[in-house]
């Protein structure tokens, strides 16, 4: 519901699609049934995730931004993720 912050005036937004969330949760799942596993007992953060970044409020603001996927692999490249 990030995205919809972004849209209705906020200036930017990370965020996981709940397409992104099923499909770590299925990956989850699939790995604890093939290994006997338990479930985590600790939070896990989503691993995929989205920018968004409302441009008008930007400008009005006078604050230089850069592209949304841009953002996002410098934010993947500090978490020691490839894109």
């Amino acid at each position: 519901y990030s995205a919809s912050y972004v849209k209705a005036g906020a200036l930017a937004a990370v965020y996981s699609t709940p397409q992104q969330i099923a499909e770590q949760t299925a990956h989850t799942l699939i790995n604890i049934l093939k290994a006997n596993l338990k479930f985590p007992q600790q939070d896990s953060y989503p691993k995929d995730f989205q920018v968004s970044i409302n441009k008008n409020v930007a400008n009005s603001l006078d604050i230089p931004t850069a592209n949304e996927s841009k953002i996002k692999n410098k934010l993947l490249k500090m978490l020691g993720r490839k894109k």
